[in-house]
This record gives C-alpha cells, structure tokens and sequence, in this order.
C-alpha cells in the first residue's frame, strides 16, 4: 500500500501544480515561475498561452496518472519494483508530454513569432 500511495505521488504533484498554475498564473515572462521555454518566453502572449495552455494540461496529465496507477493497482498484482518502474515511467513520461504537446501547440499559435 504504501508502494502504491508513493506511485500516485508523482500524477498528484501534477495535478497540484497544474491546478496552482492556472489559480496563480504567472503574470510576466520571468526565469522562476512557469512554462519556460525559447518560444513560451518570445513573447507576451505566447507565455501567456504557454502558461494557460500548459496548467490545463499538467491537471489532465495528473489525473489521468491517477486513474492508470488506481486501475493497475485493482487489477494487477504488482511487486515493489514494478510500482517503480512505473513510477519513473510516469515521471518521465508526463515530462515529456506536457514539453512536446505545449511546444506543438505554441508552434501552432505563434510560429511566425518565433521563427518556427
């Protein structure tokens, strides 16, 4: 049990910060708070929708996350290693996402802006 509470730690700090990230936008392009990247810090409105966009997407992320730990929790019966593999599975994977599905929305909106 506490294996798996450790497991939804991850999918919960996403949903947590998502959730602080959309309530608490931040306001200016700065080097601390945020979705920063090349292209989100361009300009004012592209930090402004990478930010937004980014938030909405971390919470989706997060409990999503939730939902597959919760599911593999009631129906499969894993050992300790599998829930860390798992865990660094998500970790990594929810990283990822969020950078690549941001960034492909920003290249969308703003690619002129950013040279592309």
């Amino acid at each position: 049990m506490v294996v798996f509470l450790s497991a939804l730690l991850i999918p919960f700090i996403f949903l947590v910060a998502g959730v602080i990230t959309k309530i608490y936008p931040p306001k200016k392009i700065n080097g601390t708070y945020g979705y920063r990247t090349k292209r989100s810090m361009a300009n004012q409105k592209a930090w402004d929708f990478a930010n937004i966009y980014s938030s909405n997407l971390c919470i989706r992320l997060g409990a999503i996350g939730m939902l597959l730990f919760g599911l593999i929790y009631a129906f499969m019966d894993t050992n300790e290693t599998t829930w860390i593999i798992l865990l660094f599975v998500d970790l990594f994977g929810t990283c990822i996402a969020l950078g690549y599905f941001t960034e492909k929305k920003l290249k969308e909106q703003f690619m002129d802006v950013t040279n592309g």
